[in-house]
């Protein structure tokens, strides 16, 4: 029986359900719109209904479907796709030998340069999410650039996660710096690449990651969250360095409605009780 786990090595991971992962899988190699960017229509009925319990979140019964239409050769016309989303899947429950069975097989078998980088970006990706940060670097340096734009974002963060597992924080830096992107993967990233800066006493760094992801123009419900949590840190950050009203400011922008609203007021706050104590005495 399959388990999921989705990403267990970082934060920003444990916000990343094992669904939105394997959406990004589709978005990358399989997915509607990309498939008529490319000009490409399903061909194969069986593929086309492991597509539909794919879009509706039900990945277990589209990994079972999808291996017997495999078993059955029904998905003849769509065959790297299907194996793309075939370890896909087995990597969004956890089963990274499986997975990377599958993109290994093939990098053998294919020289199509789409396939070949996304094969390469799932080796790297089941790497690092055993811990093997230098091999998942190895893999991912293999990508020569032919990934869609959502894949490339969650490479970059994937990159500069496993740059900042190994403490190599200035890399990482240099990484994100030179990613003009605001996407969702590369956000929490930078969220991450913040906390880490700022506890190593880094806070200008940090506080200028922060800061990006503070100022994010969003309306999707998990990053407004990040978007909250980023302000909530930064505005601590610059209480810890006894700059009040840089503090006040940043912590206004968080949301009155969300679970970090009492934090925030606590912080607006603090620096008017201490004024307040200090002329009491």
């Amino acid at each position: 029986m399959f388990r999921r786990t989705g990403f267990r090595t970082a934060s920003v991971i444990r916000s990343v359900t094992a669904w939105a992962f394997a959406w990004l899988v589709a978005c990358g190699c399989v997915g509607t719109a990309t498939a008529k960017e490319r000009g490409i229509e399903i061909q194969d009925l069986h593929y086309g209904e492991v597509l539909f319990h794919f879009y509706q979140h039900d990945e277990f019964t589209a990994l079972t479907h999808l291996l017997a239409a495999r078993q059955a050769g029904r998905v003849t016309h769509h065959a790297n796709d299907a194996e793309l989303l075939l370890g896909g899947l087995y990597l969004s429950y956890g089963q990274t030998e499986k997975a990377t069975r599958i993109f290994t097989r093939l990098l053998d078998e294919t020289s199509d340069p789409d396939v070949r980088d996304r094969a390469w970006f799932f080796i790297g990706k089941a790497r690092y999410q055993r811990g093997l940060y230098t091999r998942a670097d190895e893999a991912f340096s293999r990508v020569a650039g032919h990934l869609p734009a959502s894949l490339r974002a969650e490479l970059h963060m994937l990159q500069a996660q496993s740059l900042m597992a190994q403490s190599r924080f200035d890399e990482a830096v240099v990484l994100l710096e030179n990613e003009d992107s605001d996407r969702a993967w590369l956000a929490y990233a930078r969220f991450n690449l913040g906390v880490a800066l700022v506890r190593l006493d880094r806070q200008a760094e940090g506080m200028r990651q922060l800061d990006r992801v503070g100022r994010l123009k969003t309306d999707d419900p998990e990053l407004r969250a990040l978007r909250d949590k980023a302000n909530l840190a930064l505005g601590f950050a610059h209480l810890q360095a006894r700059e009040g009203e840089q503090a006040r400011a940043v912590l206004e922008r968080v949301s009155l409605n969300g679970p970090n609203a009492n934090k925030a007021l606590l912080g607006v706050g603090w620096p008017m009780y201490c004024r307040k104590i200090i002329a009491a005495h």
